[in-house]
């Protein structure tokens, strides 16, 4: 919320057009997580405990009580609570809870992110939860060693990002002989250590998930536990779930075992070192990676060529996947590099398909096993009429999706990439055919008689879970109890007692864990996604950006949807906030032609408004980008030059992106710094 000192009358003020709309929905799951999002607080100077908070796209404003912490400040960020909203009550009550720092400010606008979605866990643990950890320093003792397997002589290590410390899965591969292969997937025992109602137990579930932003990571576990003693470090003896298959080099599985274990890593390499190897290259001969630091009786020469046999077999699978009808949607992510990083896609799609493969392998055996109580997670399949719909859009523009199945779409986006050179045009098709998607979500089997619709549409699976992140996923963590309940059962013993020994849960609770857990992993995909969009923000207000834009859709001669690939940010670009340079700068208009669809925009003969004609400073110039002239015709999938910056109003108000046209006048070319495509 932000508070801003206004006239006495509570007469509602216009709000900026950018700020997101929010419904009584919305105000319901405010109440529930005990949040208000963010609003225009407007007191009554002389009763500073009575105010309203106005929020675009409700019909009533929100009465707030206890306003004296906040008063004497201007744009200051507050968190509140909604109180209670009855039938019959003109408007909701609400109370301030605190204040989170100055509008505008980045720690202040991240702890805004943080409120606004009901996170207020931090780093620290209470003493009741710390109270559950092991003591230090912490071995393996022989009772935890009874009832797993030894794989501390398999040849283990992990691949994950440089600066990653939460390791939750290890690989290994041995050669069989006669062209098979011993294959296996070691995830962290967290479970071990996250015992079933106990107090670290009750926190785990109420964070549900770590939450990871630019600066920083709130965990969902203590870093005792996600850092050092769950975590697969090399060189030190740790308990794992683990997962075997032999499997022939076309990737088909011969036989699979799956148990808790105890294993040691060799190495820690990241994504880097592996795609150096994957690409021909030794690592240690690229400036600034990190020498690999082996454990005694492993060579450099057997970690190379487990890496090149895993991607193989990868490769393999993948084709495999993709042949059942999986589909994959490269949508471009924004990361922003506070240090030496990359995105080496061929080394994280072999750590990928054989944490899918285990996943998968998780989920089918629990739900063999528990049929009416397993933790599963689906897919549904998008709207048929809106992938229809876009389809014949595309198809007037001579692009064909065919949209029958996930494989027949998937194929079509491989024979565009294939047909089309320019990446802009793939990327905002992708991005189109992103829209129509559904959200993937945790369920339980019980509540869902019909298995037809417990699959997940995208990965062309039957059944899938999520098994290989317990670190920072508390499903993970549940799953690892009910796949040890179904090994026992198994082995002979009842379900009833398996699954009680285990700590699994009813199907009633199961589900209402689940949608806990769909709830807060929505809420920190929110807060990644805005810290993220608060940094970019932040670099285009200092430095606008000249780049490439495709036209996704077009609102006559008002306004144009654009999709920037740069930042993977769809925006809506007004025609009046459009400047036509010169000595004296323009406004620009559009004529639209309904029949075939087109915008054509000219120089108008209004000058500019100053705000906009400040757009047309220096700005940086993505690479390949030329500025375009009027008059200019567009339609659907065209390409505009766009300088892209942000803005704020100066009243507290967020700020919001902005773009203009990048047409015809002076720019300075720098190279592009800190944005980059995933």
């Amino acid at each position: 919320m932000r508070r801003r000192q206004l006239a006495r009358s509570p007469k509602r003020q216009p709000l900026p057009h950018s700020i997101k709309k929010y419904s009584p929905a919305d105000l319901q799951q405010g109440l529930k997580r005990g949040t208000l999002f963010r609003a225009v607080i407007r007191y009554n100077a002389s009763d500073t405990s009575q105010a309203f908070a106005t929020l675009p796209g409700l019909s009533h404003d929100i009465l707030i009580k206890a306003m004296a912490a906040a008063t004497g400040t201007q744009h200051l960020l507050v968190s509140g609570r909604v109180l209670q909203w009855k039938d019959g009550m003109e408007c909701p009550t609400a109370e301030v809870r605190g204040s989170l720092g100055q509008a505008g400010d980045l720690l202040s606008e991240t702890a805004a992110c943080l409120a606004s979605e009901g996170i207020t866990q931090g780093d620290s643990f209470d003493s009741k939860v710390m109270a559950c950890l092991p003591q230090t320093p912490w071995r393996i003792g022989e009772e935890e060693c009874v009832g797993r397997r030894d794989l501390r002589s398999a040849r283990t290590f992990s691949i994950d990002p440089p600066t990653a410390r939460d390791l939750d899965d290890a690989l290994s591969i041995q050669e069989l002989g006669g062209g098979s292969y011993r294959v296996g997937v070691h995830i962290a025992d967290v479970s071990h250590f996250v015992r079933h109602a106990t107090e670290l137990d009750e926190e785990a579930l109420t964070r549900s998930t770590s939450v990871y932003m630019v600066h920083n990571v709130i965990p969902m576990l203590p870093r005792l536990l996600c850092e050092e003693l769950c975590s697969l470090n090399a060189g030190v003896d740790r308990l794992a779930f683990s997962i075997v298959w032999d499997m022939g080099a076309d990737g088909s599985i011969r036989s699979t075992w799956i148990g808790r274990s105890i294993i040691h890593s060799c190495a820690k390499l990241s994504y880097l070192h592996v795609q150096e190897v994957l690409e021909g290259r030794e690592p240690a001969d690229c400036p600034g990676l990190t020498p690999v630091v082996l454990t005694p009786g492993h060579t450099w020469e057997e970690i190379k060529r487990d890496c090149l046999a895993l991607h193989a077999l990868a490769k393999a699978l993948r084709a495999a996947r993709f042949q059942r009808g999986a589909l994959r949607l490269d949508n471009t992510k924004l990361f922003f590099a506070l240090d030496k990083a990359g995105n080496p896609t061929d080394a994280n799609r072999l750590v990928e398909e054989f944490m899918l493969l285990a996943n998968t392998t998780a989920a089918n055996k629990i739900a063999d096993v528990f049929p009416d109580r397993a933790l599963l997670r689906r897919h549904p399949a998008p709207s048929p009429s809106k992938l229809t719909q876009l389809a014949g859009q595309l198809e007037a523009l001579n692009v064909t999706l065919d949209v029958r199945t996930a494989g027949s779409l998937q194929a079509s986006l491989e024979r565009l990439r294939a047909t089309h050179s320019d990446a802009n045009l793939v990327s905002a098709v992708t991005q189109m055919v992103t829209k129509p998607m559904t959200t993937a979500a945790y369920f339980c089997t019980g509540t869902s008689e019909d298995a037809s619709g417990w699959g997940h549409y995208a990965l062309a699976a039957p059944r899938y879970t999520h098994f290989t992140s317990p670190i920072r996923r508390y499903p993970d963590v549940a799953v690892h109890r009910q796949l040890a309940a179904a090994l026992e059962v198994e082995a002979g013993a009842e379900p009833a007692v398996a699954l009680q020994r285990w700590g699994c849960p009813e199907a009633e609770e199961l589900e209402r864990i689940a949608l806990h857990c769909n709830e807060r992993k929505s809420a920190a995909k929110a807060v990644q996604d805005g810290v993220l969009y608060l940094h970019l923000l932040q670099m285009l207000e200092r430095k606008p950006h000249a780049c490439w834009a495709v036209v996704v859709g077009v609102g006559g001669p008002r306004y144009l949807d654009v999709y920037i690939p740069l930042i993977g940010k769809e925006l809506r670009v007004q025609v009046s906030d459009l400047v036509a340079p010169g000595p004296s700068p323009r406004n620009v208009v559009g004529a639209w032609d309904k029949q075939d669809m087109r915008l054509t925009l000219s120089a108008g003969q209004q000058e500019a408004e100053a705000e906009w004609a400040k757009a047309l400073r220096p700005v940086v110039v993505a690479p390949g980008v030329e500025s375009a002239c009027l008059p200019l015709t567009l339609r659907l999938l065209s390409q505009l030059p766009l300088i892209v910056t942000s803005k704020t109003r100066g009243d507290g108000s967020p700020a919001y992106l902005i773009a203009t046209a990048y047409l015809a006048g002076p720019a300075v070319t720098q190279p592009t710094p800190m944005l980059d495509q995933a």
